[in-house]
C-alpha cells in the first residue's frame, strides 16, 4: 500500500508540474479542463489517504479484518462523496466535444461498483478476501486518475487530441 501511495503522489506531482507549463504555454483557460485538474488533484491525495489509512487504524487496538472492514467502509464513504461532488460540479458546464456523455457514465458507473463493492467489504464478504478487496479498489483509484490525467492532457491538445 505504500507503493501506491508513493506512485499516486508522482503522478499528482507530475500531473501539477505538467498541467502548470501547458497553462504557462498557452493552454486553454476554461471551467471543465479546470474541474479536471481539481479532480486529478482530489482523487490522487484522496487514493494517498486511502492508501495509508488501514496502517493509521492499524494503530489502534483491533485485530486484522475489523481494521480492513473499517477501511472499506470509510473508503465507500470518501468515493460516494467525491462522485456526488464530481457530478454537482459539473452541471451547467460547457464540455469539450471530446469528452461524451457515455464515457462519464461509464467512469460514474464504475465509481459506483467499486463503492458497492467496498460496502460489501466492509459488511458481507469473507474475511479471507477483506485485504484484496480493498487494495484493488486502491489499485483501481490510481488507475482512475490516470484516466483522468490523460483525458484532460488530449483536452488540452495532447497526443491524440484534434489540434495535434
Amino acid at each position: 500500500m505504500l507503493t501506491v501511495a508513493e506512485i499516486s503522489i508522482a503522478l499528482v506531482g507530475f500531473s501539477a508540474i505538467v498541467i502548470m507549463f501547458r497553462r504557462f504555454a498557452g493552454g486553454p483557460e476554461s471551467a471543465f479542463p479546470n474541474l479536471q485538474v481539481s479532480v486529478i488533484i482530489e482523487v490522487g491525495l484522496m487514493t494517498v489517504f486511502l492508501s495509508l489509512l488501514p496502517l493509521l487504524i492499524g494503530l489502534f487496538p483491533m485485530s486484522e479484518v475489523p481494521v480492513w472492514r473499517l477501511s472499506s467502509f470509510l473508503f465507500a464513504l470518501a468515493c460516494a462523496l467525491l462522485m456526488t461532488s464530481y457530478a454537482r460540479r459539473r452541471v451547467g458546464l460547457p464540455v469539450p466535444a471530446q469528452v461524451t456523455q457515455r464515457g462519464y457514465m461509464i467512469r460514474m458507473a464504475a465509481v459506483a461498483l467499486v463503492v458497492l463493492l467496498q460496502l460489501l467489504n466492509a459488511f458481507l464478504l469473507p474475511a479471507s478476501s477483506v485485504v484484496a478487496v480493498y487494495c484493488a479498489g486502491v489499485v483501481w483509484l490510481l488507475v482512475m486518475v490516470s484516466w483522468i490525467f490523460v483525458g484532460t492532457w488530449r483536452m488540452w491538445g495532447g497526443p491524440d487530441s484534434d489540434e495535434a
